[in-house]
């Protein structure tokens, strides 16, 4: 059946008191009042609605709650309480809405599973919480926020079924991206998270085979799509050029525009680390 909170009621909450999932295949309507859900868990398969954002939070608890439909609720969500709210469908929880995970005494989680979503911002509060994705989307990100997001010491991922055949998966999208996760876990060892201005990409590592090179040149890290590498030069100068052969030599080059620093101020000594942008393929090049 449908339920609807009164408008202006302070906060209705539904409790899952047994230990059986709880289906909702009714509505919901939350207008100017805060929805909670707590204890158990729910699949929520009805519309959640209800207008007037800045007093109708949509508050996960301690609980396990799905969304099998697209919401149309205004207002921000708020998961905490050791609480887990998962995306049963695309683009569940809706587009205006920001997602906070945690609070000042607990940790929340979204799990996107292998759906997508946009959503207006996504935060981490207090202890934080854990961004779990399956990791296996290439055509568009696991999680769009609209808004920029701020990642750091609270804020964890889980890859769940991360994908090993393309070389790059995308796992959080937004206008901008600060900081990086805590902890990642779930990775394989042919892939690496790889953290951009404005995305978060699970991403495949250089196969480089035999490498040589004409000059005392040494890989330190590469990968096969475009990120950020090192190549480190123990000659007093620099101008080598990388040559590679073997298994999956193709995928790795030396960019010409990469930056240079050396060990003194002088220029003059060892231990150069030139930089560069990219990674990808194409004939050897010289860095100068």
């Amino acid at each position: 059946r449908n339920v609807s909170i009164v408008p202006g009621s302070g906060t209705g909450t539904i409790r899952n008191s047994g230990s059986s999932l709880l289906t909702l295949s009714g509505n919901l309507s939350k207008d100017n009042s805060v929805l909670r859900f707590t204890e158990g868990a729910f699949n929520v398969t009805g519309v959640i609605s209800g207008p007037t954002p800045g007093t109708s939070d949509l508050v996960v608890d301690a609980a396990l709650v799905t969304f099998s439909n697209e919401n149309t609720y205004d207002g921000p969500t708020f998961v905490y309480g050791s609480g887990t709210l998962a995306l049963g469908i695309d683009t569940a929880i809706p587009h205006a809405s920001v997602v906070t995970l945690g609070s000042g005494t607990s940790r929340g989680t979204l799990d996107t599973g292998s759906f997508t979503d946009t959503v207006a911002g996504l935060a981490f509060s207090g202890l934080g919480g854990t961004l779990r994705v399956s990791g296996d989307r290439t055509a568009s990100a696991h999680l769009i926020s609209t808004g920029g997001s701020t990642l750091g010491a609270t804020a964890d991922l889980v890859l769940t079924n991360a994908g090993t055949t393309a070389g790059l998966y995308r796992l959080v999208a937004a206008p901008s991206i600060t900081d990086s996760f805590a902890s990642v876990s779930g990775t394989s060892a042919a892939y690496q998270v790889v953290y951009t201005a404005t995305s978060v990409d699970y991403q495949q590592r250089a196969v480089l085979g035999a490498v040589n090179v004409s000059g005392p040149v040494s890989i330190i890290t590469g990968g096969s799509a475009a990120f950020p590498y090192s190549v480190a030069n123990d000659a007093l100068s620099g101008g080598q050029d990388l040559a590679f052969t073997g298994v999956g030599a193709g995928a790795v080059i030396g960019s010409p525009s990469g930056t240079a620093a050396a060990a003194s101020t002088t220029d003059a000594l060892g231990g150069r680390v030139y930089t560069g942008p990219t990674v990808g393929r194409g004939p050897a090049r010289t860095i100068a």
